[in-house]
């Protein structure tokens, strides 16, 4: 970086600079703590774009707009948001294992995914722009149970799971 305060440059941005972290954890230390606590890190943007997919009326389910303040309405829709989700997880994990998530994101990416399985779901619910054949279903469902599987329900630790 070159520059004072705000007025940054990055000047090596055509050899693949990237922005340095200062990260700060209170968790105690372990075995291969810092590559993991740098992993999940690199993660947040898949957090928030989990978020987004649940919350945004554009892009999700629109969660926000239940308008109701009885508990068990909002258990029944809770329920069903989360099924739903589920649903396009596993048909954006479908999508995934066919390689063909690039028509989905606007990101000049299209070699690797960056944008959630949920997403591309609900994507490809709304608009079915692509043609899958039973072959790619049976193949990414087996991909998601696969991942499902293998994650630390305990510890929540699917940073080594996941295909990026």
């Amino acid at each position: 970086l070159v520059g004072k305060g705000h007025k940054l440059l990055k000047r090596d941005k055509k050899r693949g600079y990237k922005e340095p972290w200062l990260l700060v954890s209170s968790l105690p230390k372990r075995h291969h703590f810092l590559e993991k606590v740098l992993k999940l890190y690199g993660m947040r943007m898949q957090i928030e774009a989990g978020f987004r997919d649940q919350k945004s009326v554009r892009f999700g389910l629109g969660s926000d707009l239940h308008r109701t303040n009885k508990l068990y309405r909002l258990d029944i829709l809770l329920l069903l948001a989360t099924l739903a989700h589920w649903f396009s997880m596993m048909l954006g994990a479908v999508i995934d294992k066919a390689g063909k998530t690039g028509s989905f994101q606007a990101n000049s990416t299209k070699r690797r995914r960056v944008v959630s399985w949920a997403f591309v779901g609900l994507r490809y619910v709304k608009k079915q722009s692509i043609k899958l054949r039973r072959r790619d279903y049976l193949e990414g469902l087996a991909y998601f149970v696969q991942v499902v599987v293998q994650i630390d329900w305990k510890n929540m630790d699917v940073s080594d799971v996941i295909e990026t």
